[in-house]
């Protein structure tokens, strides 16, 4: 065999270990759509996650409420998105489980409510609770034991 032969045999073959992903179940494109209340929801934070829990893409969407991921493996992944609660002041987490497939390359999420969410910051609740729990007691448990000195 002459050495114009053997090259680019070599180079295929060293091609076919290095690549290997790229031949099995790889998406080259996959379109992540975020709505709420059917209209897209534009700069929200998204999260994806392998299936070993590796993020993957972190970024925040379009202004049609989109994200792309490109050269995506097919397999199962977890998608978080974050939404600012203007009410609490913090952010909603929503979690979706999808499982991404060469057949389907756009995959829409809703975010209204009922969705699987979480207040990830609930620390303003709690000073606002307990600031009015303060001023329940000072006003009637104080106030009506100050009242009741007065009286005697």
């Amino acid at each position: 065999m002459n050495k114009r032969c053997i090259i680019p045999l070599f180079a295929l073959a060293l091609a076919l270990m290095l690549f290997p992903v790229a031949l099995a179940g790889s998406v080259s494109q996959v379109t992540l759509k975020f709505v709420k209340d059917g209209q897209p929801l534009a700069d929200i934070l998204v999260e994806v996650y392998d299936s070993n829990n590796t993020v993957i893409y972190k970024g925040f969407t379009d202004s049609q409420g989109q994200v792309i991921l490109y050269n995506v493996t097919e397999g199962n992944y977890t998608v978080k998105a974050y939404l600012k609660n203007e009410f609490l002041n913090s952010l909603v987490e929503y979690k979706f489980e999808v499982e991404i497939t060469a057949s389907q390359t756009t995959y829409e999420f809703d975010l209204s409510l009922g969705q699987s969410w979480k207040n990830i910051n609930w620390r303003p609740l709690l000073i606002v609770a307990g600031l009015g729990i303060l001023g329940f007691l000072i006003l009637f448990g104080i106030g009506a034991s100050v009242g009741r000195r007065v009286r005697l």
